[in-house]
């Protein structure tokens, strides 16, 4: 049975002082559809974009045209920090290297040196002076001057490459691994014990103060309340990447597939939003219980706000892509979708790491059913994406070539 996909605003009803209020993600435009957008932070009027080479920066929210504000190699984690009105930024990734904010306005950035030449996967500043990170070397990293200088903090961690750290004030902190393991400090990093009962790698955790804690992974949902962790299974059959809550009772969790999933009682049940894609979710972030952000593969960037009346007339013009069939194939398969309203076309396949494989089709299409053959027989055997994009949205699915 084939699977629609449709590509703008599946929605929920929301309900404020007896009128009805339309909430749902609707994608937005990104310059380059190759791009794995790793990060997103927003405070007021502007937001910020972490891919793996550039920091893109935008001033005017909510519009988000993004430029690029520094360029550097190979980015892997960035993290910000608003106080008094004043914005900071650091950014890690491979051989040591990364970069951090030199003004109050989180604008002017300036490479550094953590030391080393092994890759640093993730950073933490409960201050903005303090601040940890760590990564391949399995060692915890630490700074006391906002990451002018960085030295190594004297602790083996013992365990695999560090996924995430996320220190909740300047003595206790949490590191999530994929030996599985989730390791606890209460004193600045010199010790760590470990927390949790993990089944599967831990990919994020996210701490809203120091009684209120989540963590997600391959095979687990984790929230902490007041000094014990209860564990969920990860029904979803995909990979969680990143949780993020705006208060003690309601987040957001987005993974792989285009996985978003809603609580609003701490993390103790999950209910799973229409995202309209299929793109690996790699980032979540919310300003508000109406206004979020979710990142990803092909330079995914969903918003998730009240739908305006532009988009409440998008609803009637939906465009619907089916899975592709048969699959898994073998050698040639066929993608169905369907037109509502005449609409510029672009059908394109990606390889499981982004990279474009072909353009099938790049047109103005008339309503209607259409049906795009696929020839893959010079590709090797694995899983490909394929997307649509028309005037309302984009959808994409995925393929699996067999041999």
């Amino acid at each position: 049975m084939k699977t629609n996909l449709t590509t703008i605003l599946l929605y929920i009803l929301c309900s404020t002082a007896g009128f009805a209020q339309q909430y749902g993600w609707v994608p937005l435009p990104w310059v380059n559809n190759t791009d794995v957008i790793k990060r997103i932070y927003q405070s007021g009027n502007e937001a910020w974009l972490l891919d793996d080479t550039k920091i893109y920066h935008s001033s005017n929210y909510p519009t988000l045209v993004f430029i690029p504000q520094f360029t550097g190699t190979n980015f892997n984690d960035f993290t910000f920090i608003n106080q008094g009105g004043n914005i900071y930024g650091w950014t890690v990734g491979y051989s040591s290297l990364g970069a951090r904010t030199t003004d109050t306005a989180g604008h002017t950035w300036t490479q550094m040196n953590l030391g080393g030449t092994s890759t640093y996967t993730c950073v933490s500043f409960p201050t903005t002076s303090l601040g940890f990170a760590s990564g391949t070397d399995k060692r915890l990293h630490k700074t006391v001057n906002g990451g002018v200088n960085w030295n190594d903090a004297g602790v083996v961690l013992g365990f695999s490459t560090v996924n995430t750290i996320f220190f909740v004030d300047s003595n206790t902190g949490y590191v999530c691994t994929g030996d599985p393991r989730l390791a606890k400090t209460t004193n600045g990093g010199a010790t760590w014990i470990d927390e949790g009962d993990i089944t599967g790698s831990v990919n994020d955790i996210y701490f809203h103060d120091s009684t209120h804690g989540w963590a997600v992974g391959a095979s687990d949902i984790l929230y902490y309340k007041n000094g014990t962790w209860t564990q969920l299974n990860n029904t979803t059959g995909n990979s969680l990447n990143s949780v993020f809550f705006i208060d003690a009772n309601e987040g957001w969790i987005v993974g792989n597939g285009g996985t978003i999933l809603h609580s609003t009682n701490g993390g103790a049940n999950w209910t799973a939003q229409s995202s309209g894609t299929s793109a690996n979710l790699l980032d979540v972030f919310f300003t508000s219980p109406t206004n979020g952000y979710a990142v990803g593969q092909y330079g995914t960037i969903l918003h998730y706000s009240q739908l305006t009346g532009t988009e409440e007339d998008y609803i009637s013009e939906i465009s619907v892509l089916e899975q592709n069939y048969p699959n898994p194939f073998k050698e040639t398969t066929t993608i169905d979708f369907t037109l509502e309203a005449p609409s510029q076309v672009v059908l394109e396949v990606f390889s499981i790491g982004g990279e474009k494989i072909c353009t099938l089709a790049n047109e103005k299409k008339s309503p209607g059913n259409y049906s795009v053959p696929f020839n893959a027989k010079d590709l090797p055997a694995g899983i490909y994406y394929y997307r649509l994009q028309t005037e309302t949205g984009t959808s994409a699915g995925k393929m699996t070539l067999i041999q």
